[in-house]
């Protein structure tokens, strides 16, 4: 769990956010307490949802117990018979001072999932409150995160920027997977979620600051589609321009490709515009202008990234490990799952029976 606080006059934030493994697939596990009684406010659970941007793995939900203690008078708490859901006199705030908070601890402890051998999970009992007497529930919530609060869990860590810059590759196994060492022990790493993270975080960290930079290709090349994948490509062929693609159409459904951001210059660019435009083509939610780039950033990244199976030289591995380190959130890829996993140099002797057995 990732503890989070924000202390200010009148609004202050306390608890904890499961780590982007602990998602579940429905909403069930996600607490507010206010001042001191459960509520239900949807704005505030999207805060939270926001704060996992690009960490959580589609139709994921986080797990959260956030605690607020908040001026009376800054809140509305009878919008409800039972008084479960509230609205505050500025949602806005509310809303902004959540997403700061929890991804502010997000961004600042530890997300690497580890292999653990021999602990024993802290006992949680955080059930759906249908059906629990209001004032049970609460108690439950309560005395739960006074067990995390005590520093009793085994899951709090500590600054997540200790290891960064301190991976050496040792060897890459299967094509796929990197072992790597450091000084608490074996970390494996997925060379292409790390390779998409690393890519992904480049090319939002350029269209956030308008400076996508744009590389003509060696050789313009042509791409045929077929019909229904020709109009997806023209229904986002202003997003594909905003985010460095540089494509012109020829005739029928064949376009041309002449430039393509320059973080992917290396890569085939026809075989890009056809992966991205195939995912476009499977992806039926509705988006605004800002989301469409965004996902065709993500598919980009995905397209370009090292390939599972692809084989790395030993250069090669130390130098995705290095660029991994300088970005935030390097823990998981931007389709939710991990990067990289650890196992202690600890519950190594623990395996090998030469401690605690």
């Amino acid at each position: 769990l990732v503890p989070v606080y924000y202390g200010d006059v009148g609004f202050g934030v306390s608890g904890f956010v499961g780590k982007p493994t602990l998602s579940k697939s429905n909403r069930n596990g996600q607490f507010l307490i206010l001042n001191g009684r459960v509520i239900q406010n949807h704005l505030l659970a999207h805060a939270v949802r926001e704060a996992f941007h690009s960490m959580l793995m589609h139709g994921k939900h986080p797990w959260f117990l956030i605690i607020l203690n908040v001026r009376p008078e800054d809140v509305d708490v009878n919008v409800h018979p039972r008084k479960l859901e509230v609205r505050f006199l500025n949602q806005n705030d509310a809303y902004r001072t959540i997403y700061k908070c929890v991804s502010a601890a997000l961004d600042k402890h530890v997300l690497m999932p580890k292999i653990s051998v021999g602990t024993e999970p802290v006992p949680m009992d955080l059930r759906d409150p249908r059906g629990l007497k209001e004032h049970v529930y609460e108690k439950t919530l309560l005395d739960t995160f006074a067990v995390f609060q005590r520093g009793d869990s085994r899951e709090q860590d500590t600054d997540n920027r200790e290891w960064r810059g301190t991976l050496r590759a040792a060897a890459q196994i299967g094509s796929s997977y990197i072992l790597a060492e450091d000084e608490q022990g074996l970390v494996i790493i997925d060379q292409h979620a790390a390779h998409e993270r690393v890519m992904y975080d480049r090319l939002m960290t350029a269209l956030r600051n308008s400076k996508i930079v744009s590389q003509p290709v060696l050789a313009p090349q042509s791409v045929d589609f077929s019909a229904s994948e020709a109009e997806v490509l023209r229904e986002n062929l202003s997003a594909l321009l905003d985010i460095g693609f540089d494509i012109e159409e020829f005739s029928g459904n064949t376009f041309i490709v002449t430039a393509v951001p320059a973080d992917l210059a290396k890569n085939d660019a026809g075989e890009i515009l056809r992966g991205v435009i195939d995912d476009l083509g499977n992806d039926n939610r509705s988006n605004s202008l800002s989301d469409r780039r965004e996902n065709l950033i993500h598919y980009s990244a995905c397209h370009s990234a090292v390939k599972f199976g692809q084989k790395l030289s030993i250069i090669e591995q130390q130098a995705l490990l290095d660029q991994l380190s300088e970005i935030d959130r390097c823990e998981i890829c931007p389709h939710g799952r991990p990067t990289m996993i650890r196992m202690s140099y600890d519950d190594l002797e623990k395996s090998f029976k030469r401690k605690n057995f």
